[in-house]
């Protein structure tokens, strides 16, 4: 059936086609575009082709049309073979939104074309077209495995896991052509890399040669893009074969597309900003434009923009509906701006205004596509995207696009504009609209850019060996492979073009497991390598490895965002925005507004919140780098601008530069706009707004950076700190490592200490010692090879080395995630990679290390364009321009608003990264830790077993399930007998060990070893991988055939290699076990231990517990890395091995621990200060010392034996805080502890007032005086002294050696700070007036009565005050009558910081531990909470590490012991037992426990989550004030008396007779100090209603209407 009829009249590629598909063609779209005509010839030729062409050009059809025909041929060719299942046309993309928009396009010309045939009489058979990427659902990835499609669409990614299919690979057999389209956004970056050595994989497996199109509408160089599509071919036979690229035809079609572009502002004056912001001007003016078109595109660089930007337009439209100016301005400030969202979400909009909606990669994929859809159908008036739209999606008709802020390259530029007029011949429309000053230099730069279709150059990465170690596995996982034709294989991909052997046999040693995996585990093996024959096998596990971890985007831990059913996915949020979410907040996504109710280890649970002001979330690393090129470019720009100006201002006679300004009307500058207006597309408000911004920069700097100048300012910050700012328009990849060298030469020059940040405009370094001054010369001294020797220091301990070693490692399958589609949390990548890091670092080959250096140095940092730089300065090409000024000038001030946000959120990291360097130990330290610990009585015997049968491969899951299998385990134990192979194989291994000696891989050897208790040698048959043997041979002198050489050198080499295998898996072993097993000379052996266990590979002692060693055991050895595995894993042990006990039982447990339990309260000489040593240094309120805590705690308290303590000076007191001195807190220190538990003294007093200031002077020359002293030799009067002292002793600055100061200050109501008496003190808030008491002062000064305010009681509780102080004051009015105020003073008065009180200084390490210590002692159990209640100089962090290491060495535990204790718990293992005896009952316990709220025994008052409930059902809290009293019973507070007694609360269900038995034990102890109770409430009822006036009855308190009363007397 002829069905190719041809029409001379056709252009030459049409000709060729199908009639059927030539008609339909015509009739659709006339004649071809330029890159049909010009690609059709090379296409049907079979030639592989690279198409360059503007996006709407018709370049995808071009490609796909030709390979459409000849399925139509096959399928109806009836002289064809049999049509054979499988895929012909392979289709690539970088977007799984384009595969999905070219899958709904490809219907049009199947459906067309099957029609045109109907039409001529031709029946053409349906050709199936299917996608397949990460969306696809099962039920379709199935049925594409039973009916393989003719057309394939996919991603990289899912190509690569094709490939990696055993199944779903055989349907690749029959492609003839893949296309990779958008071949711009792969060939660049690692993501290609991938996808080059799958299509080398793809070109293998096909039964015939594919062919390769490749498309791209802004892409340069063309070579090296052809070079990347084509790769390479070996071509010729023996020593003549040789590695040739595949020739690529390149179709330029680059016409240029016309554009209609500009950048603009509405922005008159950036001086004078409506709210300070230019969001309302330009939110404003983008609705305008999106009113005066049908379609509107709004681009935005991040995805947090992109969510505000679409905010920002639904409040502003809905503003405008409801006839307001603007929503964006409230009283004269801008919202949204920080953390929170403009609005409040599209179900809050105005009805009849249509919402803006937002489309990222981080909106779920079917918001996605209805928003597709809906933007194709003209449902759409405008849309906010990102990236996710830049590509060559198919999205209707839009007739314009708005980029917010430059666009960042010139390409990407050209992506976005290109989405306006997408159909061919169309102009494309594009409005750029920059938010800062700077932004319109470099939107002006990439403007003139697109005009003229300057692309920025794309460059290849070289033999990147992280994705090689992915292929490699993901190809020896579906067959066997031979070493050889492999490494030619690898070598086809252009990437891997130049790959050394070495590089490649560095993988495969990595990937082989030659790396010693007991380190890490992830270093164990991916694969078998057999070297006798050169091949490599799959190990079970490697298949499962590829295809989990496969691919080249780095992991960010994402969270899944879900309504609250768990099943419908709205989006993605960054790890770190979840840090710092709680749950019951709202957010912004997708423009809609969400309450979070639930937050899992994976996802996030959300509800509908509309009208909620939602915060706006943030995702990380969204803010690439300015190019090279386009740095170039920005820099030639302000040359040529600055340039002009400089001309316009000799040629109008302007002496400064400023002056041109005021000439905006004249010629020169007219024609100046007009100019920047044709070449680089500005509007009028634009040009100029680009103008005053570099006239301002050279007038006051006399220079600006550009292509062939940088410009070193420096000056001072405001805060007095020297900055020194390179100004160098050369992108971030090049300023980042020009700042690490730069600050690596001004330490090593100044010895200071240098801080440096960097961004694409320049270099910010700021020195830490502000008199040390910049050494400016050595910016233009620094030359190429010297930056490059300092990056290379510097470079291993900075961030961006360690981030991108976890990437590498990730994509090399080194930290597999966590299994059936788990979120590995993006912390635990972290400290994962950082562990292997730490290990790895010490082999100098290890490729990932290799590799990291090679992408931080070319890849994501630039060295070798600052290299260039570098050595344009030194020959002079580029002057370095030094500046000093006063203030920075507007480049600097721009790099200085970048670095203050910057530094605002640095260190406001989530709370999983702040604690990643307490996660884990130094490994390095561990031996050191250990040394002094009786380990055989630490370590679990059941962990050391575990280990050892791990190591040696016993154990089920470590045993040998292949041969592969096999062969890797004998590589890593090195010898094993028949019976030890058997027990470590999951089946007879007899026919592995015939089929791997069969292949040479293994030989048996008989190996001498010495016969236990004898002392005679005999020998043993083992099994040796074959590469092993020499060793062997030299070792032990065999020589069984021929003559290996054997001198002492090479034989205590080969002896050493033996034993160091040995020792890594052997566990714990004996010097004898090791002689027993190897025939070692005696004296060698000792003397190779020693020198191992001297470079720390091992360590010498004993571990394993006697009853398990035997008691005539001798010291063993056991390898570092081991022992770190049995300790982790004994601690696991130990950790789980501990039930919470509850909240209730830590509380009795407290009461016991602190002796305030009756059944545990001290007694004898020594009672008190062992009372005190366990509450040293606790901040209790003053008051209650010798009131409630030390005579709750001893069986006979006596307040001399206090004096005593404090008189001897053995015992210090130190005040702290508070309005009132007598709520104001005191702690008792023991002599010279003060540099333990105190802060240091204060640098600056300016803060307590004049005469505390002199006070304290006067003590600290004098270091002790009397209160008559003081008033004395400071002339002052004694209440001022009075006053002073007060605020001291609050201030922790002076104590007195005797107690009674203390009492004084904390029991008299009379006394008062001096802030509080209008003196010259520490200047006290008062409370402002109310408008009453300003006219009540007006009518008293009329009157003649003062014009003093009336003070006013606010409420009852100051009333009450008021009336104690009155009583008080009366209590001591005859004492104090007559007197003067001094002598209520006795002892001297000291300041606190003396050697006296402080001791010593001591180390962080020994503060930490000591204070370690203390709370142990107080608590039992210590909690990051402990600290709460604490006051001075406590750091949680250092403390952690110190409970860290007391755990590692046997001294406490960590685990989760009580149960509403959050954070990590460390307990002695003594309080782990006596929590588990109360928890078990064994303690009968009727007693009842009275306390103070404010004891620091107590852990009750505030609300808890299922914490006590009260009689009235509600949550029993209480605020732990000095006039509150508990009774505990079992942990429980039974009753609560608050107001000294005015309101009581009960336990809900609590025994009547229980709760009476507890009031008395209340009232028993109150009564010793009040001698008058009033009771009101009970459980929040009138007292005289409630349950409770039976039982107060019985205690003797009287009824009262309303209250119930209490007397001591009665």
């Amino acid at each position: 059936m002829d069905v190719n009829t041809q029409s001379e009249r056709l252009p030459e590629g049409l000709c060729a086609f199908l009639a059927p598909t030539r008609a339909w063609f015509e009739e659709t779209f006339g004649v071809p575009t330029p890159p049909q005509l010009q690609g059709w010839p090379p296409i049907q030729r079979g030639e592989h082709t690279l198409i360059l062409a503007p996006t709407g050009s018709g370049k995808t059809l071009a490609a796909f049309l030709w390979g459409i025909d000849q399925l139509f041929r096959a399928l109806v060719d009836e002289t064809a073979p049999d049509d054979e299942p499988g895929v012909r046309l392979v289709y690539v993309s970088p977007l799984k939104a384009l595969n999905n928009d070219v899958h709904r396009n490809l219907r049009r010309p199947l459906a067309g074309i099957r029609n045109t045939a109907t039409e001529l009489g031709l029946d053409l058979p349906p050709i199936r077209v299917a996608v397949r990427s990460g969306d696809t659902p099962q039920r379709e990835r199935r049925a594409m495995l039973k009916e393989p499609p003719h057309i394939l669409i996919t991603t990289p990614e899912s190509l690569y896991l094709l490939l990696t299919s055993p199944k779903a690979r055989e349907m690749f057999r029959t492609v003839h052509t893949v296309i990779v389209d958008e071949i711009h956004t792969l060939a660049g970056n690692k993501r290609g890399v991938h996808l080059a050595l799958s299509l080398e994989r793809l070109a293998s497996l096909a039964d015939q040669p594919v062919q390769r199109l490749g498309l791209s509408a802004t892409i340069q160089p063309l070579e090296e893009v052809a070079r990347f599509l084509g790769g390479s071919a070996w071509v010729g036979e023996g020593e003549d074969r040789v590695l040739a690229r595949r020739p690529v035809t390149i179709v330029d079609a680059g016409y240029h597309k016309e554009l209609d572009l500009k950048v603009v502002t509405p922005i008159e004056d950036f001086r004078s900003l409506p709210g300070n912001s230019v969001w309302p001007m330009v939110v404003a003016r983008v609705l305008d434009l999106v009113r005066q078109h049908k379609t509107t595109l709004v681009f935005t660089n991040n995805r947090r923009l992109a969510e505000q930007t679409a905010d920002r337009l639904n409040e502003q439209m809905a503003a405008e509906a409801e006839g307001r100016a603007t929503g964006l301005i409230d009283g004269g400030v801008v919202k949204g701006i920080g953390l929170m969202a403009t609005g409040r979400g599209l179900a809050a909009s105005t009805p009849g205004v249509v919402p803006v909606p937002v489309h990222h990669g981080s909106v779920a994929k079917e918001a996605r596509l209805e928003m597709e859809r809906q933007l194709k159908a003209g449902e759409l008036p405008v849309l906010v995207g990102t990236s996710s739209l830049e590509l060559g999606i198919d999205i209707g008709s839009v007739d314009l696009i708005v980029q917010l802020q430059s666009p960042k390259s010139v390409a990407q530029g050209l992506q976005r504009v290109g989405r306006s007029g997408h159909l061919v011949r169309q102009t494309s429309k594009g409005r750029i609209f920059p938010t800062h000053r700077e932004d319109f230099v470099e939107a002006a730069a990439v403007a003139g850019g697109m005009l003229r279709g300057e692309v920025e150059p794309t460059h290849t990465p070289r033999h990147p060996l992280d994705v090689l170690a992915q292929q490699i596995v993901a190809m020896v996982a579906v067959e066997t492979q031979d070493v050889q034709a492999l490494y030619e294989q690898v070598r086809c991909a252009y990437p891997y073009t130049d790959l050394t052997w070495r590089a490649y046999q560095a993988t495969l040693e990595m990937l082989a497991g030659r790396y010693p995996s007991q380190s890490y585990r992830e270093l164990r093996p991916r694969l078998s390598w057999d070297r006798v024959n050169g091949k490599l096998a799959a190990l079970p596990g490697s298949r499962l490895a590829a295809l989990s971890n496969g691919g080249t985007i780095p992991d960010t831990g994402a969270f899944g965002a879900y309504l609250s059913d768990g099943k419908t996915k709205l989006g993605e949020l960054d790890e770190e925005f979840i840090y710092e979410t709680r749950i019951g907040d709202t957010m912004m996504l997708g423009s809609q507004v969400w309450r979070v109710v639930d937050i899992t280890d994976d996802r996030v649970l959300v509800s509908p919140a509309p009208g909620a002001t939602p915060r706006m979330p943030f995702w990380r690393g969204d803010f690439p780098w300015r190019p090279y090129e386009l740095g170039v470019r920005v820099g030639a720009f302000r040359r040529e601008v600055a340039e002009r100006l400089v001309r316009i201002g000799e040629r109008l006679g302007v002496g400064d530069l400023r002056e041109v300004r005021d000439l905006r009307e004249t010629a020169e500058i007219q024609e100046l706009l007009a100019w920047l207006g044709e070449r680089y597309a500005l509007d009028a408000l634009s040009a100029w707004h680009t103008i005053d911004y570099l006239i301002g920069q050279i007038a006051s700097a006399g220079a600006i950076s550009s292509d062939r100048t940088i410009v070193v300012e420096v000056f001072d910050d405001p805060v007095g700190d020297a900055r020194l700012v390179v100004h160098s328009p050369f992108g971030g990849r090049v300023n980042g490592p020009w700042g690490l060298a730069l600050a690596g030469a001004f330490r090593e020059r100044t010895g200071v200490e240098i801080e440096v940040e960097t961004n694409d405009d320049g270099i910010l370094l700021r020195l830490l010692d502000s008199d040390a001054g910049f050494p400016i010369d050595l910016v233009s001294e620094l030359g190429p090879a010297e930056a490059r020797e300092r990056i290379l220091r510097e470079l291993p301990d900075s961030a961006v080395f360690g981030a991108h070693f976890r990437q590498n490692a990730a994509r090399a399958l080194l930290l597999p995630g966590l299994g059936r589609g788990r979120r590995t949390p993006f912390w635990l990548q972290r400290l994962r990679a950082r562990d292997l890091l730490q290990i790895v670092r010490r082999f100098d080959d290890f490729p990932i290390v290799a590799e990291t250096y090679r992408d931080c140095l070319q890849d994501v940092l630039d060295l070798p364009h600052l290299e260039e730089i570098l050595q344009s300065i030194q020959n002079g090409e580029i002057r370095v321009v030094p500046v000093e000024s006063l203030t920075p000038s507007p480049v600097a001030q721009s790099l200085l608003f970048d670095f203050v946000s910057v530094r605002m959120y640095e260190w406001d990291a989530p709370r999983a990264e702040q604690q990643l360097q307490t996660l884990a130990v130094n490994r390095d330290l561990l031996q050191d830790l250990l040394k002094d610990v009786a380990l055989d009585d630490l370590l679990r015997p059941e962990a050391i077993q575990a280990v050892r049968d791990q190591l040696q491969h016993t154990a089920p899951t470590a045993m040998a399930r292949s041969v592969e299998e096999l062969a890797v385990l004998l590589q890593q134990m090195g010898d094993l007998s028949s019976s030890e192979v058997a027990q470590r194989a999951s089946v007879d291994p007899a026919g592995w060990i015939a089929r791997l000696t069969g292949e040479g891989r293994v030989i048996g050897l008989e190996i001498p070893v010495l016969v236990a208790g004898s002392g005679r040698h005999s020998h043993e048959t083992r099994w040796i991988p074959a590469e092993y043997a020499d060793d062997y041979i030299r070792a032990f002198g065999l020589h069984p055939e021929g003559d290996v050489s054997s001198d002492d050198a090479t034989v205590d080499v080969a002896r050493s290699s033996i034993l160091q295998r040995f020792l890594a898996q052997a566990g714990p072993v004996t010097l004898e076990r090791i002689l027993a097993r190897y025939a070692f000379p005696r004296e060698w052996l000792e003397s190779q231990l020693d020198a191992l266990i001297e470079a720390r590979e091992l360590v010498h002692g004993r571990f394993t517990p006697r009853q398990e060693a035997g008691d005539g055991a001798g010291a063993e050895f056991v390898d570092r890395r081991a022992l770190e595995q049995i300790h982790r894993r004994t601690m696991s042990i130990l950790r789980s091995e501990v039930q919470p006990v509850s909240f209730a039982t830590y509380a009795d447990f407290l009461a016991r621990w602190q002796h305030i339990h009756p059944a545990e309260r001290l007694g004898g000489e020594s009672a008190l200060t062992v009372a005190l040593q366990q509450l040293r240094a606790a901040p209790v309120v003053g008051r209650i010392w010798e009131r409630d805590v030390l005579p709750l705690r001893l069986d006979a308290y006596r307040p001399e034996d206090l004096d005593l303590l404090c008189q001897g000076g053995e015992l210090v007191w130190v005040g702290s805080g508070g309005a009132d001195p007598r709520r104001s807190r005191v702690r008792f220190l023991f002599r010279g502890e003060g540099h333990t538990y105190l802060e240091g003294a204060p640098e600056d007093l300016g803060d307590i007032g004049e005469v505390p200031q002199a006070v304290y002077e006067f003590l600290r020359s004098e270091g002790a005086a009397f209160f008559g002293d003081l008033t004395g030799a400071l002339d002052l009067d004694a209440e001022a002294v009075e006053s002073a002292l007060v605020d001291l002793v609050m201030a922790g600055l002076v104590t007195n050696d005797s107690l009674e100061a203390m009492r004084t200050i904390v029991e008299s109501a009379t006394l008062t700070p001096s802030g509080s008496r209008g003196g010259s003190g520490s200047g006290a808030v008062r409370r402002t007036p109310s408008a009453l008491e300003e006219e009540l002062a007006r009518r008293r000064a009329d009157l003649g009565l003062g014009s003093g305010h009336v003070t006013r009681l606010s409420d009852p509780a100051r009333y009450r005050s008021a009336k104690q102080r009155v009583r008080h004051r009366l209590e001591h009015q005859g004492s104090a009558a007559g007197q003067p105020v001094a002598s209520r003073w006795v002892g001297r008065w000291t300041p606190v910081h003396r050697f006296g009180v402080m001791g010593k200084p001591i180390p962080v390490a020994e503060r930490a531990a000591r204070q370690s210590r203390q709370l142990l002692a107080r608590y039992g159990v210590v909690t990051r909470l402990s600290l709460d209640e604490e006051a001075g100089a406590w750091d949680w962090s250092t403390i952690y590490q110190h409970l860290q290491r007391m755990e590692l060495r046997g001294e406490l535990r960590r685990g989760y012991f009580v149960q509403g204790l959050p954070g990590l718990q460390f307990a002695l293992p003594d309080v782990v037992e006596r929590l588990r005896t109360l928890r078990d009952g064994a303690l009968q316990d009727t007693s009842v426990v009275v306390m103070n709220a404010c004891d620091p025994a107590n852990l009750y008052g505030p609300a808890r989550e299922d914490g006590p409930v009260d009689g009235s059902g509600r949550p029993l809290t209480f605020a732990r004030l000095p006039s509150t009293w508990l009774a505990v019973h079992r942990g429980l507070p039974l009753l609560v008396v608050s107001g000294t007694g005015s309101e009581v609360l009960t336990l809900q269900n609590a025994d009547s007779g229980l709760l009476q038995y507890a009031a008395g034990a209340l009232l028993k102890h109150i009564g010793r100090f009040e001698r008058h109770m009033v009771v009101q409430l009970w459980n929040g009822e009138p007292v005289l209603d409630s349950l409770g006036a039976s039982i107060l009855e019985a205690l003797g308190f009287r009824r009262s209407y309303p209250v119930m009363e209490w007397d001591r007397s009665v």
